[in-house]
């Protein structure tokens, strides 16, 4: 049986049932909720559980649509990595349609 998530893990990702989720299987979702909108408590319990790479992993190849902006850029910092410009505005979660933005990230990764 894998490991499953703390109890404490629960108020950043809210909208998920954590005894479904698998740490290791579901690193990318942990880490990105986590570091976006997580507590301290929260954050320290991420920074044990996960290697520098696998954070760095996942910091450096945002989720389109999944980041608090001041979250992803403090960690882009804090790990000293540089992205392209349109995958960061691609990964943050943004409530005001950009079509151009969305339009430009697709053609970036050929999928238009």
């Amino acid at each position: 049986m894998s490991a499953k998530l703390p109890a404490l893990m629960q108020s950043c990702l809210w909208s998920y049932d954590i005894s479904k989720i698998d740490p290791q299987k579901d690193q990318r979702l942990v880490i990105t909720q986590t570091l976006s909108f997580g507590s301290q408590q929260q954050i320290e319990w991420v920074l044990s559980h996960y290697s520098p790479d696998q954070i760095q992993g996942v910091v450096s190849h945002p989720q389109r649509g999944m980041w608090l902006r001041q979250s992803l850029y403090k960690w882009l910092n804090h790990f000293g990595i540089m992205i392209d410009p349109l995958e960061y505005e691609s990964g943050i979660r943004d409530l005001n349609p950009r079509p151009k933005l969305v339009t430009a990230f697709f053609r970036q990764q050929g999928l238009i």
